[in-house]
């Protein structure tokens, strides 16, 4: 029985999604990675200019989304001074990594 079944697993998520990937995002990133593939494979220049136009929809909607979901967010936050610093805050500081570095002992 356990050879008739075939078993998967999936890795963890190591960070939460990112709140601006919408669902019609994520399909077209898949259209996207579908034609990489499909490019890589075949070598031929109408795969590749499909590639190029898929991969220009997506940036230019990836920059819409991340644009107006940040313009929402510093718009929320503009009548109170003390979220518009930590909004602004955490924009211009990355995150912090997941380990943490020690010092070198001398």
């Amino acid at each position: 029985m356990r050879r008739l079944v075939r078993s998967s697993s999936f890795k963890a998520r190591l960070s939460p999604p990112s709140p601006w990937l919408t669902d019609s995002l994520r399909s077209s990133r898949t259209m996207l990675r579908a034609a990489e593939r499909k490019w890589r494979k075949s070598r031929s220049p109408d795969d590749l200019a499909s590639y190029h136009t898929l991969l220009a929809a997506f940036t230019a909607a990836t920059t819409s989304a991340k644009t107006s979901f940040f313009q929402s967010k510093i718009d929320t936050c503009l009548s109170n001074p003390r979220k518009l610093f930590s909004t602004f805050s955490s924009l211009l500081t990355p995150p912090s990594t997941p380990f943490t570095l020690l010092p070198l002992c001398r």
